[in-house]
């Protein structure tokens, strides 16, 4: 499956959602993120992708980064989601996800990265 592919199938299933609360605009547009990295043996498939806006994803990159235990917090969280099929309780649980999001970028000093 290409990522092309997984993120139509994804978009199908969870509209056009980002998991951490991203609102999509042409400038920030949905990307397939790897629960499990590639690099760690992770593959383009279902069960491992999630929908991130593209600065969400740049976000959690730099999360993941700083402390390695955030990201794989993120993505069991990401996990966890993908359970919900009601798109309200899934949108409910994502603003939590960002409110967490934002916790980590304040901590780990993210608005100095970008000043």
């Amino acid at each position: 499956m290409t990522s092309k592919e997984a993120k139509l199938q994804l978009i199908k299933e969870y509209g056009k959602t980002c998991f951490l609360g991203g609102i999509i605009t042409p400038q920030n547009q949905l990307t397939v993120h790897h629960i499990k990295p590639v690099r760690q043996g992770g593959r383009t498939e279902l069960p491992n992708l999630t929908l991130l806006a593209r600065v969400e994803h740049d976000q959690f990159n730099y999360i993941e980064t700083t402390n390695r235990y955030y990201g794989e917090e993120l993505n069991l969280a990401f996990l966890e989601l993908k359970k919900y099929y009601d798109l309200l309780k899934l949108k409910e649980e994502i603003r939590k996800l960002k409110l967490l999001k934002e916790y980590l970028l304040q901590i780990t000093d993210y608005k100095q990265l970008i000043k």
